[in-house]
């Protein structure tokens, strides 16, 4: 796997879509952080599945690693009537982990600058959601179904040919992108707890938001 991702790497990937996982972890054992980080500052957007476990409070390696974007799996969607409108939810599938990771031992997810905002060393995963259950006849489903649906979403919006913003060289640009990825949900994950950073993802809001910044 290691091999792998140095090609990624030297190969000037722009999405790498990882529909594996061992764990999960809340904390992140750093196996490959140090290449992750290599990568991400050279502009390569990795995207890993949370994992299948059932955990409220673990998520899968190497999608808790920091410089990947965790992907969680959703399920059935309706629309809920608050007030006077109608909100767009869905709901988290059983399966998807979340949960909160410690960088504290990991040196590659921590170089001593301000990385997580909120001054400690953890960061809630996943950052997005995207649809995890294809077929509930066949039960095909899984995080590893969610994963390339939302990498294709971030290429959409990230790497579209008319994007200015298409490589990215710097922590704050890295930060930037997941804050960004943040605020583009077109659905609301329920319960809440379990998207604290992130809903499923929309990539022409997407696309929209980067062109507004950029």
């Amino acid at each position: 796997m290691r091999e792998a991702i140095e090609w990624c790497i030297s190969n000037d990937m722009e999405i790498v879509s990882m529909s594996f996982g061992s764990g999960p972890y809340d904390a992140c054992p750093g196996w490959w952080c140090e290449l992750f980080k290599i990568g991400a500052y050279s502009g390569i957007v990795w995207i890993a599945a949370a994992g299948n476990h059932y955990s409220r409070y673990k998520v899968a390696y190497p999608a808790c690693s920091f410089w990947v974007i965790g992907v969680g799996a959703y399920k059935t969607y309706y629309y809920e009537r608050i007030d006077t409108t109608y909100v767009r939810q869905v709901e988290r599938a059983d399966f998807s982990n979340y949960g909160w990771i410690d960088y504290t031992n990991c040196e590659y997810c921590r170089d001593g600058e301000n990385m997580y905002g909120d001054g400690d060393n953890r960061q809630f995963k996943p950052e997005i959601y995207d649809a995890g259950i294809i077929s509930e006849e066949k039960l095909i489903e899984g995080t590893s179904y969610a994963t390339p649906i939302a990498a294709a979403a971030i290429a959409v919006g990230d790497f579209s040919p008319t994007s200015a913003y298409q490589k990215f060289s710097s922590l704050a640009d890295f930060v930037e992108l997941k804050n960004v990825l943040k605020n583009c949900d077109y659905w609301y994950v329920i319960p809440s707890e379990s998207s604290q950073y992130g809903d499923a993802i929309d990539a022409k809001k997407l696309y929209d938001e980067i062109s507004s910044q950029y």
